[in-house]
């Protein structure tokens, strides 16, 4: 089990980040470079939950990678504090917790990008329909939206608490 002062620090931090990435768009690298700090202060305070095996440093290393990728896109697809957040915050997750978290993770982004996509098609509908009859498909796409990543992360660690705690 997650220490809950751990878990409820990580759970604030996450909120905050989240607070300023809804307000500026944009997640200040101090966040990144606190998460580096504070991997090593964790696994000096909490080493029975952080092992030095590859495994605890694969979803970084992943999403650091991931993450270039899809910033480079032409559409975007991630920024690039999301990935650098995403690895960083995963050196923080107890190593036992981490495939839990990132299944939370999966889901909570799927739930939460259908719920984007439909709410964002009955926003303009009527605009898709009228680029649909005019066979103008490449108009469609332009009704795309952006979301801030931070608050999928927070939703899939406060669901990891969920499960971890039974209730917050």
């Amino acid at each position: 089990m997650i220490p809950m002062p751990l878990y409820l620090f990580l759970l604030f931090e996450l909120l905050i980040i989240t607070y300023l990435d809804f307000r500026y768009r944009k997640i200040p690298n101090q966040y990144i470079i606190l998460n580096t700090i504070l991997y090593f202060f964790f696994i000096s305070v909490f080493k029975e939950y952080y092992f030095f095996i590859f495994g605890h440093y694969i979803y970084s290393i992943i999403f650091l990678a991931l993450g270039f990728v899809f910033f480079l896109h032409p559409s975007k697809i991630m920024a690039g504090g999301d990935s650098k957040l995403l690895a960083t915050f995963f050196l923080l997750v107890p190593t036992d917790f981490q495939d839990l978290f990132l299944l939370n993770l999966l889901w909570v982004t799927i739930l939460v990008t259908s719920f984007c996509i439909l709410l964002n098609i009955f926003e303009n509908l009527s605009n898709i329909i009228e680029h649909i009859k005019r066979k103008n498909y490449s108009k469609i796409y332009a009704f795309g939206m952006k979301i801030p990543f931070t608050p999928v992360i927070f939703l899939s660690w406060g669901w990891l608490g969920i499960e971890i705690y039974g209730k917050i």
